[in-house]
């Protein structure tokens, strides 16, 4: 008899991994001098004097491609992996409605050959 998992746990247990990772690479980026931290798209936008972004259809971007964030820069990793355990329920819902079907395509901004999220 197989057993039912719940993807709420799952999901759960993912995000304490994630949190660890996270930790860990906070620890890693002070030792190395790495920057781990998203980018702030406005402040990018601004320095850079970016027009107005348009719509440019679907597009499969490499998660390595996208350096930050409209809104979100403090809360993850470059890695997506989340800083802050107040993230944790979001994180479980979304998580758990996105076991077995993939994730959503999601709006992105680019700048030069960079996105942000």
């Amino acid at each position: 008899m197989s057993e039912v998992i719940d993807p709420n746990v799952v999901a759960r247990q993912r995000f304490e991994q994630a949190r660890r990772r996270a930790s860990l690479a906070q620890v890693s980026a002070r030792l190395t001098g790495e920057d781990i931290q998203l980018l702030p798209f406005e402040a990018i936008r601004m320095q850079l004097q970016q027009q107005n972004p348009y719509y440019r259809g679907l597009v499969e971007v490499p998660l390595d491609a996208i350096v930050g964030s409209v809104g979100r820069y403090k809360t993850f990793t470059r890695k997506f992996l989340p800083l802050t355990d107040s993230l944790k329920e979001r994180w479980v819902a979304v998580d758990a409605l996105a076991a077995g079907r993939g994730w959503p395509p999601v709006e992105l901004y680019q700048v030069g050959n960079v996105y942000f999220v």
